[in-house]
């Protein structure tokens, strides 16, 4: 079964939106954006949030004291480390961190094949560095890199290629979704999780419009 994430929440509409949809999770974003949220805000939507809608605090490069801290406060049920973070923090995160909060790892995809196909094939060799003993993360996010810039590019990556790290390990998939080409997206990679925040917008404003069509066409995926 493909889970929903709709990232970018920002606006008590938005978790009215949500509450209305029923994605799996919505994401608070705590790094410099254009929809960050303070953790005041976050706690306030968490609190409105309908049952069953996970919440997701996305850092980048963020100290791990400082993410388990919000994690408590907020009432995170997942955090998405969207920076360069690596098995130290992972580590510090899984000591820190309740065992029920889940720990997500951005992995930034070029649109370009060859060096997509090289960046995969350098993360699965540091993968097999680590070892299976040490903390890893719950999620791999992938999501497209374009000029150095990871998330936010309304653009996709060469799913294609991923299928192999896909079906190892559990992946959400992110980077230029939309109700056009989801369906696409499953079907090619076969992801747990679908993530979406740009194409369930127009202006920067969640749509209830594009919210519904996004969830209909991977749930009707699902039961197909």
């Amino acid at each position: 079964m493909t889970r929903i994430k709709f990232c970018g929440m920002r606006r008590a509409e938005d978790i009215q939106l949500a509450n209305q949809f029923r994605p799996d999770y919505i994401g608070l974003i705590f790094a410099p954006s254009k929809r960050q949220v303070t953790p005041e805000l976050a706690r306030e939507f968490v609190q409105q949030l309908a049952d069953g809608i996970a919440p997701v605090g996305v850092f980048v490069n963020e100290a791990p004291v400082r993410i388990a801290a919000l994690a408590a406060t907020v009432g995170l049920a997942a955090v998405q480390l969207h920076g360069s973070e690596g098995s130290a923090e992972w580590s510090e995160l899984r000591r820190l961190l309740p065992p029920t909060v889940a720990i997500w790892q951005k992995l930034s995809i070029p649109v370009d094949r060859t060096e997509a196909a090289q960046r995969v094939a350098d993360l699965e060799k540091e993968i097999a560095r680590i070892g299976p003993g040490s903390p890893q993360p719950d999620v791999w996010l992938l999501d497209t890199e374009v000029g150095g810039q990871t998330g936010g590019t309304g653009r996709t990556f060469p799913w294609d290629l991923l299928t192999g790290f896909a079906s190892r390990h559990t992946v959400a998939c992110a980077g230029g979704l939309n109700p056009d080409n989801v369906a696409a997206a499953i079907q090619t990679l076969h992801p747990a999780i679908v993530d979406c925040s740009s194409g369930i917008e127009r202006d920067l404003v969640k749509q209830a419009d594009l919210m519904d069509a996004f969830c209909r066409i991977v749930r009707q995926i699902e039961r197909t």
